[in-house]
């Protein structure tokens, strides 16, 4: 079975804070990225349009908005256990949020249905405002943090 190499980490382990720096900007990051990727799921659903003869939309929309909280749920857990590939990924889940938003923002109003485009806007700012946080200095420390702990933990744990 495949093992990764685990590498002695090159920065000294920092104290131990239940709230380390930046640990409110993830919170809030993360809140506002619920609200971004609920309405990311209606516009996606608005944008399949099944017609009013299909049964189950319910079930569809609400499986839509299942897969994408669940996305956002696992990438959030496994940033804040140090992997730095999975902050990457976030960042680039938050982008399509955004792009997803701005295009039903726009295809809203083009057709002229209005109170999808309000929810596509109020989406489109929470995630754009997420983004903010994802990209600020306080919201860095804390992945820097995390990674720093958890190597040192991986470090700590491996078989000798």
């Amino acid at each position: 079975m495949f093992k990764r190499e685990i590498k002695r980490p090159q920065k000294p382990m920092p104290e131990y804070q239940v709230f380390p720096p930046g640990f409110w900007h993830a919170i809030a990051a993360v809140m506002l990225m619920i609200f971004c990727v609920s309405f990311t799921g209606v516009l996606i659903f608005y944008f399949i349009d099944l017609g009013p003869h299909t049964k189950n939309i319910a079930f569809i929309e609400l499986g839509i908005t299942v897969a994408l909280v669940l996305v956002l749920s696992h990438l959030t857990f496994m940033t804040s256990r140090g992997s730095i590939y999975s902050n990457a990924l976030l960042l680039k889940f938050n982008r399509l949020c955004i792009f997803i938003l701005v295009i039903g923002n726009i295809v809203a109003l083009i057709s002229g249905d209005y109170e999808n485009a309000v929810l596509a806007a109020v989406g489109l700012a929470l995630g754009l405002l997420a983004h903010h946080i994802y990209l600020s200095e306080q919201y860095l420390k804390l992945i820097e943090y995390y990674e720093t702990i958890w190597a040192h933990y991986r470090w700590n744990r491996r078989k000798k």
